[in-house]
């Protein structure tokens, strides 16, 4: 069995994954932003406004360059489980989550509404950041994580 123009089934999955690894990152199990351009542009067809988060590590250089880039993949790993933890507890359901690039080290939440279905607004944002922060350096307060 072959596919378009003769290509075997096998050659298929290898070119997705191929494609799937450019526009995921593997290690925060997050798509890119620039793969959610249609998701977002979607939201705002059914919506006026969308909310944008922007959350990231403090120095993340600093953390490799001290501890070494396993432990910095440590860290973005467990943000990242950390913030899908949240999506539809302490930020609204519905929110889409992405990381900057592959191997990349910042985090978007594009929240498309309030937990009512209302609009957002930057009140409304400012405190989902705060929440969100808290609840991230919540995640890092073990020993494991003591002294960075």
């Amino acid at each position: 069995m072959s596919g378009p123009g003769g290509t075997p089934p096998e050659d298929w999955r290898t070119r997705y994954l191929r494609l799937h690894s450019i526009v995921h990152d593997a290690n925060t199990g997050l798509p890119t932003y620039a793969t959610l351009i249609d998701r977002v542009r979607g939201m705002l067809d059914a919506r006026r406004i969308v909310g944008v988060l922007h959350l990231d590590i403090a120095k993340p250089g600093d953390v490799e360059t001290l501890y070494g880039w396993q432990v910095l993949d440590r860290i973005l790993s467990r943000a990242a489980s950390r913030l899908r933890e949240l999506v539809g507890e302490t930020l609204p359901a519905g929110t889409v989550l992405a990381v900057n690039g592959v191997g990349g080290d910042r985090f978007v939440a594009f929240v498309p509404s309030r937990f009512d279905g209302s609009e957002v607004d930057g009140a409304f944002l400012e405190e989902l950041g705060a929440a969100a922060r808290a609840r991230l350096a919540a995640a890092f307060e073990g020993p494991e994580y003591a002294g960075l």
